[in-house]
């Protein structure tokens, strides 16, 4: 590697992943020094590849995911890349891949000094790799603020999103929450310098195939309707329903060159791109992400 600074990246995995870990493996792979994963409910499949990727160091597979905890796993990843040597650690989810440009990119940034978390653009592939949804860019485009590159401390923390356990333990008593295991974190907390925005785009897979993100959002319902008991459903099926509405749907041609790896990646498998006509390309809000 062209720098001293060890990189490590740690990867949450989770039920069905096996269309796109490939890929993501492949290219975190050629970025970074290390990978620590954690994940659940995996296929022989998955295990196979994570196993067989020189680059992980540290596997937790868990067998249920049903009661898995996002914020302990990264508590857990986070823990792992320290006693590992780390310098920096890269947060992201299996559906999110680095574009092609992103390797020189982020070892330029790994020697600045001061810098304390790097923000990467998260842009949504939209039914298929051709296209990006840029209507509503605060939430389709934009630097991402829990995906992200940090300046390891032995203080870093992830914080759940219900507070801390105590917490949830009164809202458990008072019947309000149940303590069902949480999914999704706050942002990041104990780093040591100042945030910087970069132009690495982050690749967000979540919505290409489209059939995967809706059984995937109808999962997040039933863990909510379980844990916030006194939540009305037809809140939580907003909730979720809510990412995935096309009202007001714009979309901009991907970039090609975010494509152009310059090494051999895996194809990604089981996208069907799902528009029979041309989809609007004029985008309604101003994107002010310079993406190229």
């Amino acid at each position: 590697m062209s720098t001293e600074r060890k990189i490590i990246a740690c990867m949450n995995v989770g039920w069905n992943v096996d269309w796109i870990l490939p890929r993501n493996l492949a290219v975190l792979a050629n970025i970074v020094d290390e990978i620590v994963v954690v994940g659940g409910n995996l296929s022989k499949n998955a295990v196979n590849l994570i196993n067989g990727n020189e680059k992980v160091t540290f596997f937790l597979d868990r067998k249920n995911e049903k009661w898995r905890s996002e914020v302990k796993d990264f508590n857990i990843m986070t823990r792992e890349a320290g006693r590992r040597g780390a310098d920096w650690v890269i947060f992201v989810d299996f559906d999110e891949v680095f574009s092609a440009q992103a390797a020189e990119k982020i070892r330029k940034l790994a020697e600045a000094d001061g810098v304390g978390v790097y923000r990467f653009p998260r842009v949504w592939l939209w039914r298929g790799e051709e296209y990006y949804r840029v209507d509503r860019p605060e939430k389709y485009v934009r630097h991402n603020q829990i995906s992200v590159m940090v300046r390891y401390s032995s203080e870093l923390q992830w914080p759940g999103l219900s507070g801390p356990f105590w917490k949830r333990v009164l809202k458990h008593l008072l019947g309000r929450e149940k303590l069902y295991p949480q999914h999704g974190r706050g942002e990041i907390q104990g780093y040591k310098g100042r945030v910087v925005d970069t132009d690495v785009v982050l690749l967000h897979y979540a919505a290409v195939n489209w059939e995967h993100f809706v059984r995937k959002s109808m999962r997040y319902v039933g863990w909510e309707r379980i844990r916030l008991p006194k939540k009305p459903l037809d809140d939580i099926v907003g909730w979720a329903y809510e990412t995935m509405d096309e009202k007001g749907l714009a979309l901009k041609e991907a970039h090609p060159d975010w494509f152009n790896y310059p090494f051999k990646v895996p194809d990604v498998e089981g996208i069907v791109n799902q528009y029979n006509v041309l989809p609007p390309l004029k985008p309604k809000a101003e994107i002010n992400i310079h993406l190229s």
